[in-house]
């Protein structure tokens, strides 16, 4: 049977949207906490920050959409912050899982297990996992489409 994750996996392999890693280096300056890492969207479990060599992952947090490294008390001016982690290209584990949710429910509206009960991510029979996968990709790609939409000087040939 499916798991959210199984799904949100084939979601991602979809769409060519796999994780990256990455490590990047800051040298703090003494008066902020806050520090924009060079990628973006960041999976935020797999974020580990290093201040000195002591690890402070505990102590700080991210903004997954942004990027943005927030650390709890403000790093002393010449401590070295190194940030590891990955990164995708386009969504958050959080919009991917919203986008297989979204989907699975218009796919399963009216459809019921053998026992007559609503199906869920948990009962949907593995014949059934690839169209909501394909659902749920097409979801992410109008998302992207439409943000596409709003950029400045996009050009493209007529027709299209």
């Amino acid at each position: 049977m499916a798991t959210l994750s199984s799904l949100v996996d084939r979601v991602r392999l979809e769409l060519g949207d796999l994780g990256k890693s990455f490590v990047t280096q800051f040298m703090a300056d003494g008066t902020t906490n806050r520090f924009q890492l060079h990628y973006a969207p960041i999976e935020a479990p797999s974020l580990q920050v290093l201040a000195n060599g002591v690890d402070i992952s505990n102590a700080s947090s991210i903004e997954e959409s942004t990027g943005v490294l927030v650390t709890d008390t403000v790093p002393a001016d010449g401590v070295v912050l190194l940030v590891s982690g990955n990164y995708y290209r386009y969504f958050t584990t959080a919009e991917v899982e919203y986008f297989v949710t979204a989907a699975l429910e218009q796919h399963a509206a009216r459809k019921t297990d053998s026992l007559g009960r609503k199906i869920t991510v948990d009962t949907l029979p593995t014949i059934e996992e690839y169209p909501v996968a394909l659902y749920a990709s097409t979801l992410a790609l109008y998302t992207l489409a439409t943000d596409a939409s709003f950029d400045i000087n996009v050009f493209a040939p007529d027709g299209v």
